[in-house]
């Protein structure tokens, strides 16, 4: 199965504004996507899953609890009531945060607090839809994994942006 993301230009640019300070601090948001399943894909034949930005949501200044250049810890009020939309739109929750610059990979850090979200999320509003995370890097480098179920992750193979310009991300396309 293959990953993609398709983001809207304003939604990507409302993403870097709330994520993107400059402080140099991570900070978090919320990205609502939309699904499609492709099961048989024109170009290789394989099956793919493509999530699609629907909603942003921001996490407040005052929900977040600590941060510097390699954490963000925050509260989960806004998460909490994402998760009922979600639910309520059948949309799938895409945890966003940023990345100093050059640190084109999730942490350990990462690992541990997205583990606990996505289980939330699972716990919450059941096992049918996959759940993803992304991280935008202070250079605007963009990317991200889907999480299953059972808390396994996938790399997002492929990042598309689309608005006034189109701009096609390919996973690994960028200098580690």
């Amino acid at each position: 199965m293959k990953y993609t993301l398709t983001i809207l230009e304003e939604h990507r640019k409302e993403l870097e504004a709330l994520v993107l300070k400059d402080d140099g601090f991570e900070r978090p948001a919320l990205l609502l996507c939309g699904r499609s399943f492709i099961s048989n894909d024109i170009w290789d034949g394989g099956t793919e899953l493509r999530f699609l930005s629907k909603v942003v949501i921001p996490i407040p200044e005052n929900e977040v609890v600590s941060n510097n250049e390699a954490h963000v810890k925050w509260k989960t009020e806004t998460f909490r009531k994402a998760l009922k939309l979600a639910e309520k739109e059948d949309l799938s929750i895409c945890i966003v945060h940023s990345h100093p610059a050059k640190a084109n990979e999730f942490s350990g850090v990462d690992d541990k607090n997205e583990r606990e979200l996505i289980q939330t999320i699972y716990n919450r509003n059941g096992d049918l839809a996959r759940h993803l995370s992304l991280v935008i890097t202070y250079e605007r480098q963009i990317f991200g994994r889907v999480w299953d179920k059972k808390l396994n992750t996938e790399p997002i193979q492929f990042i598309r942006c689309f608005g006034d310009r189109f701009e096609f991300i390919y996973k690994g396309t960028f200098d580690t």
